[in-house]
């Protein structure tokens, strides 16, 4: 709302906006645990607005189109789309919105038309929301919660569209500080910053009762975790090798240490990182356990003594901040969205590079510790805190 706007009546202030979310990633019954930060997100503003989300589901099909509009939770409904062609209809999303915005409210019972659409990662959800926002005149807002969101603003092909989805909502709402500055040294306009929601249920602190107090008071017994998706798309991102690297030196010269190390996450990376554990001796101490529930993740971070990280790049660092909430230090990296909220006790942020990630882990083995329950802030990520948030800022809209 600026300077023009005029001023709202009590009635309509004291209407709940009707909202609509739409995302082109969400958990289903294939990927439960895919983008489960929109999911935590749309429940919090349930709570607040009446809200609704559409799941804009485009995959790889064996035919030239095949779509349906099914509901498949409450107030939330899906347009699954497959084709041949599901790579460019991914990435034509105002052509996918027009199709929407002829067809949903016809196809899904229950569908309400919306004061404001909310989209989700800037392309193609904000796009998908700036085209149907426009043939419905209502307002809109996108989150973002991409790291490359910044890099794509530079896409030869997308980042002129994408451009014009952020300089058309009203808010552009950013999960992290980090990734809120990131937009605005592109010149993108409107930045707030919407905190993802955090379920802590699952990583409940180790003193507070949780499967005892670590997983050995041995000193010459380590126990390491780290957690991470293998896809080949974050092969440059997720540098578990690192680890490998420095296990590999554990064994080498300090075999009086018995390192035990656990990865979380699958991925089609994996095969060659088995091969290379198997080529370089250490399949003995290393556990590769595929995806895990956050209630079996919680278990192990409570019962570990070192959670490793090492990221080149990361928006909200939701992971990093499970494992503290356990009260299981972190070896990381200095990159920006560690270092705006970082604190010393929380653990060791290191040079982007195998040597200093070492160096990192080394720091731990002599000073074995935990992070204290009242260091690490759970309050800012709850639900309650985040849809009083959204609900802010789409009272300032509607």
């Amino acid at each position: 709302m600026d300077a023009s706007t005029p001023p709202q009546s009590a009635q309509t202030l004291s209407r709940v906006p009707r909202i609509l979310w739409l995302t082109p990633w969400y958990p289903d019954e294939t990927h439960p645990y895919r983008a489960a930060y929109i999911r935590a997100q749309f429940r919090a503003a349930s709570q607040v607005v009446e809200a609704q989300l559409l799941f804009v589901d485009v995959e790889r099909g064996s035919g030239l189109w095949q779509s349906r509009w099914i509901t498949t939770e409450s107030n939330v409904f899906t347009w699954e789309v497959r084709s041949v062609f599901w790579k460019f209809l991914r990435h034509a999303p105002g052509f996918l919105a027009l199709l929407a915005a002829r067809q949903a409210f016809r196809k899904l019972t229950g569908l309400n038309r919306p004061d404001l659409v909310h989209g989700n990662i800037g392309f193609p959800g904000g796009v998908l929301a700036q085209v149907l926002a426009h043939r419905w005149s209502v307002p809109y807002v996108v989150t973002e919660h991409w790291s490359k969101a910044q890099s794509w603003l530079g896409h030869p092909l997308f980042g002129a569209r994408l451009r014009r989805a952020y300089d058309g909502a009203q808010r552009v709402l950013a999960v992290s500080e980090h990734l809120a500055n990131d937009l605005r040294a592109q010149g993108i306009k409107n930045v707030v910053v919407v905190s993802n929601v955090v379920d802590f249920t699952p990583y409940t602190h180790r003193a507070d009762g949780a499967e005892g107090v670590s997983a050995t008071n041995d000193p010459t017994v380590w126990h390491w975790l780290s957690v991470a998706s293998l896809i080949p798309g974050n092969a440059a991102i997720k540098r578990v090798e690192w680890i490998l690297d420095a296990l590999a030196w554990y064994r080498s010269n300090r075999p009086d240490v018995g390192v035990f190390w656990t990865h979380v996450g699958d991925g089609a990376r994996r095969p060659a990182l088995e091969k290379m554990t198997r080529e370089r001796g250490l399949e003995s101490c290393v556990r590769w356990t595929g995806a895990l529930s956050p209630q079996e993740i919680g278990n192990l971070m409570r019962t570990s003594d070192l959670f490793l990280h090492p990221t080149t790049q990361e928006t909200f660092g939701l992971v990093v901040r499970e494992a503290l909430a356990t009260g299981l230090p972190v070896v990381s990296t200095k990159i920006p969205a560690n270092r705006s909220w970082w604190k010393s006790e929380f653990g060791v942020l290191t040079a982007l590079d195998s040597e200093s990630f070492l160096v990192g882990i080394q720091s731990f083995e002599d000073h074995r510790t935990h992070v204290r329950a009242e260091a690490f802030d759970r309050n800012s990520f709850t639900p309650d805190a985040v849809g009083d948030e959204l609900l802010s800022v789409y009272r300032k809209i509607v």
